[in-house]
């Protein structure tokens, strides 16, 4: 098995930009997701502040995604916008929406709680696959 060089300051920095993204994204529609999440009080929900245990696990999620998507880069030989939307595409039907769709169908959530979740993983996975790409 060859050895990939990984740019680990290009890495870093997709997971903040992912993390930036994301945090963005709840800030400007926390009543929407609140409301799309069944929360009997919304505007409670939506004042809640975040808690630090969590925000650390996301970052680090986030940075363990994007040394995946930047060994897929590698492997695939990804370098160019096209490239980067296939590589979003297949990462969205291939993972991301099999794995999030199990709460619309036994959890009783909707198609559009589902949509308005993902929107956000599908602008951070290009935004990651972007950065990944572009800076090697």
């Amino acid at each position: 098995m060859e050895t990939l060089d990984f740019n680990y300051l290009a890495i870093i920095s997709a997971a903040v930009a992912s993390f930036a993204l994301g945090g963005a994204y709840v800030a400007l529609f926390k009543k929407q997701l609140a409301k799309l999440n069944g929360s009997v009080d919304a505007e409670t929900q939506a004042k809640q502040k975040p808690k630090p245990k969590g925000l650390i696990g996301i970052f680090l999620a986030n940075l363990v995604m994007a040394f995946g998507l930047a060994w897929f880069i590698n492997a695939l030989g990804t370098s160019s916008v096209s490239g980067a939307l296939w590589l979003t595409l297949w990462s969205v039907v291939a993972f991301v929406a099999p794995l999030t769709i199990g709460p619309v169908l036994w959890e009783s959530k909707t198609l559009k709680w589902w949509i308005f979740n993902n929107a956000i993983n599908v602008i951070c996975l290009f935004v990651m696959i972007l950065i990944l790409t572009f800076w090697k």
